[in-house]
């Protein structure tokens, strides 16, 4: 571009030494940046070009790219703050200049990300705001000054004044200073030019008079006086900010824009609560125009005077030489003039119009929630486009055309109101920068004053700034200069300036409730020797550090609060409660002790071929494992003398399965027809034994067990008996396991039984056991032989009945068959079980029970084109083979039996002539069908007992195999009820843990790091360190020794879930604290790797830091007598329980902290607190007390209804430990009277809900208290529930951590409620709950829940990139809803609902609406039982 003599001067300058360029709007000031730029990005440092505002990132990098042409990224919005180091390093090391927000930087200089002395240029644009606490010039003050190797500095300006009543020579002299630069303007020599460039617009003045609306004011206050009285405080507070709005609108624009604004309103969702004000006050305001001129009730005197100049300067436009468009903005102050002002002008000027405003504000406002969504930097630049292009005449604006936007050129400016500061007249002056173009004021008398304030200065700078006053030689150090503290491995830096805000940062993150905000107390002390200010800092109750007394002070209060803040920070750093950066810690920021650890663990998994994570991060798949005793290679024993083969050396048990009750058992199977007449003869015959490698050892025989084949009320009892050593030769072996694979290939099928496994025999993850046929005892291996090679070797012979049996041995040799029938049109073989023999029906027989009339002969002919031969053979009476089952369902289920065997079997006559008979005796079809069921538990039951053994604790065998069992195995017991108590039970252990260990850290820090211990992904890790998850069995699908689940030519995989390994943690936890109590579950979770120590070893005074020596309040000396009946050893742990947050504030409190600074201080010199228990709210005792309570009631509720199932266990818990519950109890018990506290909104709480019932007491247990717990409606105030639990806390700690202590205590208080309202009859089932229960008790398990899920719109998108930059911008309008969203939740705002729809077999039954997925679920459970109540449940259940 061409460039100007005055650029180039400026340009000159600005390569001796920093400066600041001011020079007027439009004059080319980032040509001159640029210019320095391409000059100094030679020496291969960073320059960063800093501007005020999101919009003039864009812009600015633009310029300098299409002027410079080097690497140009520009970079802002909030996303960027979350960018990993590793990011930010790519890109700093790619870019030659940055274009940035301020902010921005100053985190890069924070975190060390980036360092002044690698940075050769700092350009500031607009300049002017280096003052007080602004981003400019806190890196001026904090960075720039403190670093050798300093960058050159550029300032941008077209005024160095912006405020207002600033005097100018003082503050041109303090932007010097604050930028360690020089104010520069072209000389005389190239000030001609300049001024060929500068806007010198004609003045216009227009003035109006104030219109009167007091009576419709008057009339708005009654309104909204009366509306007022039925909102809370926040509601009022809105409700204030609305009126000021309308009123603003009505005294500047008039009532008729008043009207389109009310019209806006009842538009604006989430304002429905406010509709029925809005309507009020059209009427009224209809009403008020009636009765006055039409004059008064239209528009403002301000308006018609805006009107008349819009007039006035097209008439002179029109009347110019050159004719152009007209072009004009209107600057105003506020955004709502700015959206209605141009429907006035378009409509009564005849004036196309258009409107400008900036985005939304980082913080929440009336007039972010009320106007419309800020103008996203799209849309600016549509509508700017837009006015360049001539398609908008006027275009109304706020201050953001003042500043930095490229705004063309345009022939008149009109301030419809004045400017705020001289920089803002000047800025919006400049925007008139045609030839002739006109600049005009509107102004009332009230605005005289101001106006005559901004002229005089205008006219001041303008004369200061041709002699500027010189550089203050005395830098702008002062003794908060001095001062500062380096990180030793980040370089980060922390200095009193820095300090003030860190430490509001770390109050503000300190766990609060709505009544109370934390923040620091500063009280004033007189200085050294009397002289200056110094501050001492009382911090929240629940800081790592409650006083910090500093000894220097200050020539001024804001310097020794800057101190005093800064030797607050260095104690806080000296506790660990700031990071490496110098930031405070955060819930989200805090290293766990646990991080390093879980990392190996991952590595090493990771390097596992036998483990694998899957993609989701949510499964894992691992090699299975068999129990040693099933899979470890025989021992090989002597040579055979006879056939030289060598024997291996195995050990028979009988697989005993007998009728837990014969009779029964009879009667049961005749009437179900299971086997027919013979059934008992069969089933006598059907034995086997279990053939192990190894020798069951005494502590790992499996006790006896009741396995159902039918329904619960008749099982079978099965057990395992060692029968002797059994040597078996190699070639025996094989026959035995080729009669395996026959046995169960035939009788469960190919698909069910998998494929054979090829790996090597030695493999260890390969079952070896054997099961076969027994008989009197021994193998039988007559009938192995018959069915390997259809007949036993000649010196094998085992008769196949009992002697006293041989009259029936015919019928029973006919009835242990199973013949196959294949019809022609199917290739698959269906198999039946002889029933009996028709010897009064042939072939020539009509078949029964068929209509119309068809003889055997005659269906086989015309069915299937077969023409039998034996027209004399019997007919056989077959029912089909039902698959193999696991049965264990039977056992499970809660509702009506639906086992196969209960219905009348089918019954079906074949001709013999057509079937054909299968080699597997019937004998063994019977048992086969349960030998998956009774194997699965065998094998489940060894591996139990491996993990018994390898933990090493004492601990029964039922107890391990329930804790390795999910309810998915369907067997009569599962690891869920050990599972909810070892998950309190671990809750409460790394509760006390984290509370003796981290003495500083604050409730949300402990409930951060408790996190680490009780997660999923933890217990995980852990177990997978111990190898814990190969020793749960897989229930999904099982398979017989020597086969896999599908083909491969890698190991064989077992699949869980991270949370089901997770809960097998916990439930192992749960079975050791019911078999050994809290030392052996605390034994079992330090084998696990957890660091818990022993409680006895734990010393209560240590870890309380308590003095025993206190004399309680009579309030609390009684309560612990009379209501809890307790001694406390430390009086002050009962103290803290009591004592509010809000506490803080308390005079007493203060004045104890201040009390001899000297003896009384609770910080050493190395920042650490000495004695601050009794300085402690109870927010630390009520995150202890919290995990005690859950426990006591968890182990009440397990130990009084040991049957009542896992979910209707946990419901009872949840109501029990509800903040509602605990409120109520408190309440009843009056904790409420001792509590220490000084909070307004937590009184009038309390006294709203006391009302409720005032008349509740320590012994009300009746239907009052359960209406007061379950009603939503009264809420009670959570500080009662946070005391109840931190009382518990207090004696937990104070009896040396005996659980028992508290329920003796504490039971008393609970005890009537959980006996009365928390009992499986009383307490409310949860709608989901109930549905599917019910569903259930109709062997219905097509119930489904499923959400809806609405797209996001597209404009709604949070961030976007453009054209490959590194740019971050969040989009303006969806911030904005967001932020008005949170804001209108206080006045019942209507929020985006989510949707879930309840389905029954596939059949939509109801829909549930909820703020979110939880409560939707919920209410479409609610419907669809109200739904099937109305109703028959057939119509809508198919199994029904």
């Amino acid at each position: 571009p061409d460039v100007r003599s005055y650029q180039v001067e400026v340009f000159q300058r600005a390569l001796e030494t920093n400066i600041i360029a001011c020079l007027p709007t439009g004059t080319g000031k980032t040509l001159i940046a640029a210019l320095l730029i391409r000059e100094i990005s030679a020496k291969n440092k960073l320059v960063f070009f800093l501007v005020n505002t999101v919009d003039l990132v864009k812009q600015q990098a633009n310029a300098i790219k299409n002027t410079t042409f080097l690497s140009v990224g520009k970079y802002s919005g909030q996303k960027t703050d979350s960018w990993k180091h590793e990011k930010w390093k790519k890109v700093i090391d790619k870019r030659q200049v940055l274009v940035m927000t301020a902010e921005i930087l100053i985190y890069l200089l924070q975190v060390s990300l980036v360092k002044l002395d690698e940075i050769s240029l700092l350009v500031f644009d607009e300049c002017h705001h280096t003052t007080k606490d602004h981003a400019y010039n806190r890196i001026m003050r904090e960075y720039h000054q403190y670093t050798a190797e300093r960058p050159k500095i550029l300032g941008l300006t077209a005024s160095p004044i912006k405020e207002i009543n600033k005097i100018v020579e003082k503050g041109i002299q303090l932007l010097q200073n604050n930028l360690d630069s020089i104010i520069i303007q072209p000389s005389s020599e190239t000030q001609k030019e300049l001024e060929r460039f500068t806007s010198k617009p004609k003045e216009l003045f227009l003035k109006y008079q104030n219109n009167n609306y007091d009576d419709l004011m008057e009339k708005m206050e009654q309104m909204f006086g009366q509306k007022k009285e039925e909102l809370s405080n926040e509601g009022q507070k809105f409700l204030d900010q609305i009126k000021n709005k309308l009123a603003y609108i009505l005294t500047s624009l008039g009532p008729v824009l008043l009207k389109v604004e009310l019209e806006r309103f009842l538009q604006r969702e989430g304002l429905e609560p406010l509709f029925d004000l809005f309507e009020e006050l059209k009427k009224e305001l209809s009403e008020w125009s009636k009765s006055n001129t039409p004059e008064k009730t239209g528009h403002t005197d301000k308006v018609h005077q805006l009107l008349s100049a819009l007039k006035q300067i097209s008439e002179l436009q029109a009347q110019a030489i050159k004719k152009k468009p007209l072009s004009c903005i209107v600057f105003v102050e506020r955004r709502q003039t700015a959206i209605l002002l141009p429907q006035i002008i378009q409509r009564e000027g005849g004036l196309r119009s258009g409107t400008l405003i900036g985005g939304s504000s980082a913080y929440y406002s009336a007039s972010n929630i009320l106007d419309d969504d800020g103008d996203s930097s799209k849309k600016r630049e549509d509508v700017l486009k837009e006015f360049r292009d001539g398609k908008i005449d006027v275009l109304v604006s706020t201050s953001v055309a003042e500043e930095g936007l490229d705004i063309p050129q345009c022939m008149a400016v009109i301030r419809f109101d004045l400017p705020r500061n001289p920089v803002a007249l000047i800025q919006s002056r400049g925007r008139a920068r045609c030839t002739d173009s006109y600049f005009c004021w509107i102004i009332g008398e009230a605005d005289y004053v101001q106006f005559m304030k901004l002229r005089e200065q205008d006219s001041d700078i303008t004369v200061h700034l041709e002699c500027p006053p010189p550089l203050d030689d005395v830098a702008v150090l002062n003794q908060l200069d001095e001062i500062s503290c380096t990180h030793p491995r980040t370089g980060a830096k922390l200095n009193p300036r820095t300090s003030v805000q860190r430490l509001y940062k770390y109050c503000s993150q300190l766990p609060h409730d709505n009544f109370q905000v934390p923040l620091p107390i500063f009280v004033e002390k007189s200085g050294v020797n009397g002289e200056g200010f110094r501050y001492q800092v009382i911090l929240p109750m629940n800081a790592a550090v409650q006083c910090v007394q500093v000894e220097c002070s200050a020539s001024s209060k804001r310097v020794a609060k800057a101190l005093a803040c800064y030797k607050t920070c260095l104690a806080l750093i000296n506790a660990n409660m700031f990071d490496e950066y110098y930031f405070p810690i955060s819930m989200a920021t805090l290293p766990l002790e646990l991080d390093s650890r879980f990392a190996e663990i991952e590595k090493e998994l990771s390097l596992r071929d036998s483990y694998r994570m899957e993609e989701n991060k949510m499964r894992f798949s691992c090699i299975p494992r068999y129990a040693e005793i099933l899979s470890a290679r025989p021992v090989e024993a002597a040579v055979h003398p006879s056939s030289l083969e060598r024997e291996e050396k195995w050990y028979s048990y009988l697989l005993s399965i007998e009728p837990k009750d014969e009779p029964n058992w009879l009667r049961h199977y005749s009437r179900c027809h299971l086997l027919g007449r013979h059934e008992q003869n069969l089933l006598k015959k059907a034995r086997y034994s279990l053939l192990t490698p190894r020798p069951i050892e005494k502590e790992s025989e499996l006790p006896p067990f009741l396995f159902s084949p039918c329904c619960p009320e008749n099982p079978y009892r099965v057990a395992l008996k060692f029968v002797k050593e059994q040597p078996l030769k190699e070639s025996t072996l094989t026959i035995a396991r080729k009669f395996q694979d026959i046995l169960f290939s035939t009788v469960m099928g190919p698909k069910r039984v998998g494929v054979k496994d090829r790996n090597d025999d030695n493999s260890s993850s390969k079952k070896q056991y054997l099961v076969l046929p027994t008989f009197d005892g021994r193998i039988d291996w007559n009938s192995i032989y018959k069915l390997v090679f259809g007949n036993p070797p000649n010196d094998v012979q085992i008769k196949d009945v009992d002697d006293e049996e041989e009259e029936e041995e015919e019928d029973i040799m006919i009835y242990n068959k199973v013949v196959s029938f294949q019809s022609i049109t199917s290739p698959k073989k269906t198999f039946y079980h002889i029933l009996r023999v028709r010897t009064d029906l042939t072939a020539d027989s009509l078949i029964p029970s068929i209509d119309p009339p068809i003889t055997f002969s005659q269906y086989s002919l015309k069915k299937y084109n077969v023409q039998l031969k034996k027209k004399n053979q019997p007919i056989l009476e077959v029912t089909p083979v039902t698959k193999p089952k696991d049965f264990w369902q039977i056992l499970s289920s809660s509702g009506p039996c639906v086992c196969p065997s209960m219905v009348k079997r089918r019954v079906i006559h074949l001709v013999p002539e057509l079937c054909e008979e299968d080699r597997v005796p019937a004998h063994f079809w019977v048992m086969g069908r349960f030998l998956p069921g009774i194997l699965r538990r065998v094998e489940a039951h060894f591996l139990a007992m491996d993990l018994r053994k390898k933990i090493g604790l004492p601990i029964s065998k039922g107890r391990m195999l329930e804790c390795l069992t999910p309810s998915s195995a369907l067997f009569p017991f599962s690891y869920e009820r050990l599972e909810t108590l070892g998950d309190a039970f671990l809750k409460v252990a790394s509760s006390v843990h984290v509370f003796v260990k981290d003495k500083y850290f604050d409730e949300g820090l402990l409930t951060t790091a408790r996190t680490q211990f009780i997660s999923n992904r933890s217990l995980f890790l852990l177990a997978a360190e111990k190898d814990l998850f190969s020793h749960i069995p897989s229930f999904i699908e099982w398979h017989p020794p020597g086969y896999l689940s599908k083909p491969s030519t890698d190991n064989p995989r077992n699949s869980f879930s991270i949370k089901l390994v997770a809960d097998t943690v916990e439930a192992l936890i749960g079975a050791h604290l019911l078999e050994g109590g809290s030392d052996q579950a605390l034994k079992f979770m330090r084998w696990l790797g957890f660091d818990f120590r022993n409680w006895k070893d734990l010393d209560y005074l240590e870890y309380s830091n308590q003095n025993p020596v206190m004399n309680l309040p009579n309030d609390l000396a009684h309560f612990s007598r009379d209501v809890l009946k307790y001694r406390f050893r430390s009086p002050r742990l009962l103290a803290e329980a009591f004592t509010h947050l809000s506490w803080h504030w308390s005079p007493d409190y203060i004045q104890r902290l201040l009390k001899n600074d000297s003896s009384n201080m609770n910080v050493k010199a190395d920042g650490r607190r000495i004695d601050v228990s009794e300085k402690h709210c109870y927010q630390r005792l009520e995150f202890l007390g919290d995990a005690v309570i859950d426990y006591l009631i968890t182990d009440y509720l397990f130990k009084k209804y040991p049957d009542l199932p896992p979910g209707r266990l946990t419901e009872l818990k949840k109501v029990s430990v509800s903040n509602q519950t605990l409120s109520c109890l408190a309440l009843a018990h009056r904790f409420d009277i001792c509590i220490r506290q000084l909070s307004s909104v937590y009184i009038s709480s309390f006294e709203e809900f006391k009302k409720v019932m005032p008349d509740l007491g320590p012994g009300a247990t009746g239907a009052a208290v359960k209406d007061l717990i379950f009603n939503d409606s009264v809420i009670g105030p959570k500080i009662l529930a946070d005391v109840f639990e931190a009382v518990a806390g207090a004696i937990f700690v104070d009896s040396g951590w005996d659980l028992n202590v508290v329920w003796k205590h504490y039971g008393p208080l609970l005890l009537p409620f959980l006996s009365t309202h928390a009992t499986p009859d009383t307490a409310p089932v949860h709608p989901v709950t109930k549905l599917i229960e019910y569903c259930q008790s109709y062997a219905c398990d097509q119930i489904k829940f499923r959400q809806i899920k609405e797209k996001p719109k597209k404009e709604e998108k949070v961030t976007k990139e453009t054209e490959g930059d590194d740019f971050m911008e969040m989009d303006e309008g969806y911030r904005k809803r967001e932020e008005k969203g949170k804001k209108l939740a206080r006045l019942s705002v209507k929020k985006k609902e989510k949707k879930v729809e309840v389905f029954i077999h596939e059949v939509l039954v109801a829909t549930g609406i909820g703020d979110n997925k939880a409560s939707a679920k919920m209410n479409g459970a609610t419907r669809a039982w109200s739904v099937i109540s109305a109703s028959n449940f057939k119509t809508f259940c198919k199994c029904a």
